[in-house]
């Protein structure tokens, strides 16, 4: 997997990036905004697949799509079942990043005595009961009402969150965190998954998702519809 923060183009000479003009980042924003709101975070069926960026790959000869960075293969839909408010306010407070780092600070020679690697950590740390009443009480703090049933919502998210920053912390190690969350994270997952299904993977791989053109097809019959 390769990742940059510069403009990188495939073998073809298309640009994996979504396009931008200099000095009109309200623009691209408004953008993304604009695909949030119509649900193509969350449903492919919402997706907006036009024929004018619709290309044909040079090798394999199989139809991808483009014009707004490149379409992926497999479209894994946004998850926020678990983000509830109380998990955004207390993001949003900061009470998150400082508990973590309260924490470390109160426990580091603990923490640096039990763990001896990142990978360590990973399979062995776990916050207690204990901790996250502390954690709640952290929030109350800062004026933010603990409410039981949306914290049970986002008990997982907490628990992950709080987990990767005390290991960066710890460890002095910015890829500590992602090691951590990558367990969680659903895209890594399925990518993973793919990359181990060989069948799968080749599938996509010669004919690409024929499920877009389905759904640029049936687009483009309502488009014609309204006419």
């Amino acid at each position: 997997m390769r990742l940059t923060v510069a403009r990188y183009h495939t073998p073809s000479g298309r640009c994996i990036q979504k396009p931008y003009t200099k000095g009109n980042k309200k623009g691209y924003d408004e953008d993304l905004l604009d695909r949030y709101n119509a649900g193509e975070y969350y449903n492919i069926d919402s997706i907006q697949f036009n024929d004018s960026l619709k290309y044909t790959s040079l090798v394999k000869k199989r139809t991808v799509y483009g014009g707004g960075g490149i379409m992926p293969d497999v479209f894994v839909p946004v998850d926020t079942t678990e983000y509830s408010k109380y998990y955004r306010d207390m993001l949003a407070k900061g009470v998150i990043y400082q508990f973590a780092l309260d924490y470390v600070d109160k426990h580091r020679a603990e923490l640096k005595a039990n763990y001896k690697s990142v990978k360590d950590f990973d399979a062995k740390f776990h916050l207690t009961d204990a901790d996250m009443k502390d954690f709640i009480a952290a929030g109350e703090k800062e004026k933010v009402k603990y409410n039981e049933e949306q914290y049970n919502i986002s008990k997982n998210v907490f628990h992950t969150f709080l987990k990767g920053l005390i290991c960066r912390d710890v460890f002095s190690d910015d890829s500590a965190y992602s090691i951590i969350v990558s367990h969680s994270n659903k895209d890594l997952q399925e990518a993973l998954r793919l990359i181990n299904d060989d069948a799968r993977y080749n599938t996509l791989l010669t004919t690409g998702n024929t499920e877009y053109e389905k759904i640029a097809a049936k687009h483009k019959a309502k488009a014609a519809q309204k006419k």
